[in-house]
Parts: C-alpha cells; structure tokens; sequence
C-alpha cells in the first residue's frame, strides 16, 4: 500500500499522537479540528460548500477566529486525496463516534473513490477510565493503541446509513432508523447535557463495531429534550 494518512479530532489529541511517534512522517496527521457533534451537519453535496458552511458556524460562536481555515483537513484536502490509506482515531465521545460515520462519507464526496479505511477505537486506558478523546492519553497509551480495523463494505454501508439518518433535514429519517433497530428510549435528564440549541443530540454509546454499545447519533432538529438513546451491538 502506498501513503497511509491518519486522522486524529482536535489539536490536543493530535499533539499526542504525534509525539507517540506511531506515524513516522508527521505529514501523515491530519486534524480535523470540527467537534461534529455541534451546530448544523447537512449531507455533503459539494466539499467545498459542506466545509464554509462549518467553518462559518464556528466563527458564530466564537469571538477568535477559526483556527482551522489553513491548518485541519478542511484547509487542505490534498494528503485525503493522494492518500490510499486512511487511519482514523477514536476515542468515545460523540463528536468522535459522528466521525466514523463522517469520515466514508467526505472521501466518497471528495473524488468518489473510496480510500481503505481502518479505525483504532479507544475505550478504556490502564486505569480503566473512559477514553472519551485521545487528547486525555499520554503518548505512550497511543503508542500501545487497540488493533486497527479495517471497514469491510458492509459496515460502510452501515455507517452510510447512519450518516444520512444524521444529516436528513427531515427528523424523521433519524427515527426510521431508530425504529429498525427497536431502540429503547430514556427521557430523562438529556437537556442539561446539551450544550447548544444546534446539537444534534446526546447519546451515550458508540457505533463502530466492537464497542460496548452500538449507536446512532441523533439528526433531530431543536432537540433540547432529545431521548438517551441506547442500540444494541449488532451493527
């Protein structure tokens, strides 16, 4: 296989795995510094467009400038494109686990073709606690990292599922989805865990193959009471 890139989510997380030394060119991290699981995610009709339209959500809400614009993927998409491999980092949060289900789906717009894609999910470090993002693991746990996973076809075509489910203007795709599943729902106390009134919803679960729990992220719109909700692990 020729260039393998690797895809970590915020700077912070990135730093670390540099600094781990598991790429051995430092060309070969790429950050994408959007926490997806905030603000608007429409389907990608066009790379260009998708990616000013999350940039200009960031810069509504922050009072500095983006700090992306040159420096994450969105700035340059090239090393995605030339790349025939593609490695992207996980650890258990929701912006991480939309990534799993982003990443297939902004290759597939970039030229059509569809690079291999492997996934390294982080659950738990040494201590047993929860690896909600690579930036909370000291080098050395990144460098002793889970196996990588390659994305058979069906599981891309999983993941495509839940991306549209995410991504349709229309809620009630998302609730389709949820019903093919036969997801139990709980209610309670979601609404202080959202953080914004554009956040697509809470979840507490993961939904790449071989996490503890399998699981959709929401596409609902103005979701502040938006249910916990839980899927069984058969993705």
């Amino acid at each position: 296989m020729g260039r393998v890139v690797h895809v970590l989510i915020g700077s912070s997380a990135a730093a670390s795995f540099r600094q781990s030394k598991v790429a051995a060119n430092r060309k070969d991290v790429l950050l994408l510094f959007d926490h997806l699981s905030c603000g608007p995610l429409p389907p990608i009709s066009d790379v260009l467009s998708w990616t000013r339209a999350r940039r200009k959500y960031w810069r509504s809400i922050t009072d500095a400038s983006y700090p992306g614009t040159t420096k994450d993927i969105y700035g340059d998409v090239s090393a995605l494109q030339a790349a025939e491999g593609v490695v992207l980092w996980l650890g258990t949060e929701l912006a991480d686990q939309i990534a799993a289900a982003w990443l297939p789906a902004f290759l597939h717009a970039l030229d059509g073709r569809q690079s291999e894609i492997k996934i390294v999910q982080f659950k738990h470090n040494v201590r047993d606690k929860e690896v909600l993002s690579l930036a909370l693991l000291h080098p050395k746990d990144i460098a002793a990292h889970p196996p990588l996973v390659s994305l058979t076809v069906k599981t891309i075509t999983e993941l495509d599922a839940v991306w549209n489910a995410i991504t349709s203007p229309d809620p009630t795709s998302l609730a389709a989805y949820l019903k093919k599943y036969d997801i139990p729902l709980d209610v309670k106390g979601v609404a202080a865990q959202i953080k914004s009134p554009d956040v697509k919803g809470v979840f507490d679960g993961v939904i790449v193959p071989g996490a503890p729990k399998a699981m959709p992220p929401a596409a609902a719109k103005s979701v502040m009471n938006w249910p916990r909700v839980r899927l069984r692990n058969d993705i």
